[in-house]
C-alpha cells in the first residue's frame, strides 16, 4: 500500500515537472529533491507502464492549406513529423515515395 501511494505521488510530481517547463535540475532544486531520486522514479514508473500495442489504429485527417504549387516551389524544405520520425521534403519530391515512407512508419 505504501509503495502504491509513493508511486502515485511520484507520478504526480513527474507530471508537475513536465508542465513546469523547467529543466530537471531546476525543478529538483526548487522542490529540494535530489536529481538521482527524480531519475530513479522516472525510470521505475516508465518501466512499469504496459507496453504499447503496435496494432493501434491511427486516424489521419486532411488539413486545408492555402499553399499553392508556386509557393511550395519557393520554399526550400518542408519537414513532416510522423511520431518520432522527421521527413524533409524538398521541391520536386516524389509523392508516391512519400506515401510509401509514411505507410512504412504506420502500425504493422
Amino acid at each position: 500500500m505504501i509503495k502504491e501511494t509513493l508511486a502515485a505521488e511520484w507520478r504526480e510530481r513527474l507530471a508537475e515537472h513536465a508542465a513546469s517547463g523547467l529543466s530537471v535540475h531546476e525543478w529538483c532544486e526548487l522542490h529540494n529533491i535530489p536529481e538521482h531520486r527524480y531519475y530513479y522514479w522516472r525510470t521505475r514508473l516508465s518501466a512499469s507502464k504496459p507496453a504499447t500495442s503496435h496494432s493501434a489504429v491511427v486516424d489521419w485527417i486532411s488539413l486545408p492549406t492555402k499553399a499553392t504549387r508556386a509557393s511550395l516551389q519557393r520554399s526550400t524544405v518542408l519537414t513532416v513529423r510522423v511520431g518520432t520520425a522527421a521527413i524533409d521534403i524538398a521541391p520536386g519530391f516524389d509523392p508516391a515515395l512519400l506515401c510509401a515512407i509514411v505507410s512504412a512508419l504506420g502500425p504493422r
